[in-house]
């Protein structure tokens, strides 16, 4: 019998040592700076569709503040829309513009880009910068979940910062000092139209 040898296209290639988890961070890093170099040029691709004179990209972010991997990108007309037809011609032009495998969310709106000032107490046992981390993505989260033409309720801001962990809220700060609460805004926000859509991001939101 014949000496039988292994056949080279079928033996197994591409082994590598196990990534490691700042390999990791590291890879991932690559990808979400991708994305920061990449909504400028989303926006731009947008406003080259006839019809579209506004056009804004923002990277989504989960409830800890963190991306996600896709980006929302909002276009709009002279009047602050844009129906389905404009939204199918702005997806298709944006084709030569995505990263490859990016997710890209359209939303016929204009964004309202709103800053959040709060006010609250760290119970002891937490530390101080996580709990504000996290109030952070909380809110962020209630404001990028709201729909064209819906309100920016107080109410819901205080329902977000309550949900955090750590939070002494309903209290007063003391008698001279600033009571616990939402400072900006003071009272709830309407828009200004039917298509105008509330958004914040982590850097919009600040603690006093």
């Amino acid at each position: 019998a014949g000496l039988l040898l292994p056949d080279p296209n079928s033996v197994a290639a591409g082994g590598a040592e196990p990534e490691s988890d700042a390999d990791f961070r590291a890879r991932r890093g690559q990808w979400d700076a991708g994305l920061d170099r990449n909504l400028d040029s989303l926006a731009a691709g947008a406003k080259n569709v006839p019809g579209i004179t506004y056009a804004y990209a923002v990277e989504d972010l989960d409830a800890n503040g963190l991306p996600i991997g896709s980006v929302s990108l909002f276009v709009a007309d002279v009047n602050g829309r844009a129906n389905s037809a404009l939204l199918a011609r702005v997806r298709a032009q944006i084709r030569g513009f995505r990263l490859q495998g990016q997710r890209v969310n359209l939303v016929g709106s204009s964004p309202s880009l709103q800053t959040i000032q709060l006010h609250f107490g760290v119970l002891s046992t937490y530390d101080i910068g996580q709990v504000q981390t996290a109030a952070r993505g909380a809110v962020v989260a209630y404001v990028n979940s709201l729909q064209p033409g819906q309100i920016l309720a107080v109410a819901g801001l205080a329902a977000a910062i309550k949900s955090v962990a750590g939070v002494v809220f309903d209290s007063l700060a003391g008698s001279t000092a600033l009571a616990y609460g939402v400072v900006s805004p003071a009272a709830d926000v309407a828009p200004v139209s039917i298509s105008t859509i509330f958004r914040t991001t982590t850097d919009l939101v600040s603690f006093v």
